[in-house]
């Protein structure tokens, strides 16, 4: 379970050497090649959400994702 949480620490640079100091166990864990490989596979590049595109109206954003996914068109958020 430890290794899970760990995973999901941000991919912050800081991140893994922090959270190497709090124990041998941690150090152990977080320097294993096994669990980097799956760290930055679970950090690996987030999905483009839009692009920025000049037009009449000035400069837009167009989302990528269905709309249906989008914060924004979501009716709770203001």
């Amino acid at each position: 379970m430890l290794r899970e949480i760990l995973l999901r620490l941000p991919p912050q640079p800081s991140s893994l050497p922090h959270a190497s100091a709090v124990s041998k166990h941690w150090l152990g864990l977080v320097t294993d090649p096994r669990f980097l490989r799956q760290f930055y596979v679970h950090h690996r590049k987030p999905p483009t959400l839009g692009v920025f595109e000049r037009s009449h109206e000035g400069i837009v954003f167009i989302p990528m994702l269905d709309c249906r996914s989008c914060p924004c068109q979501r009716p709770w958020v203001e």
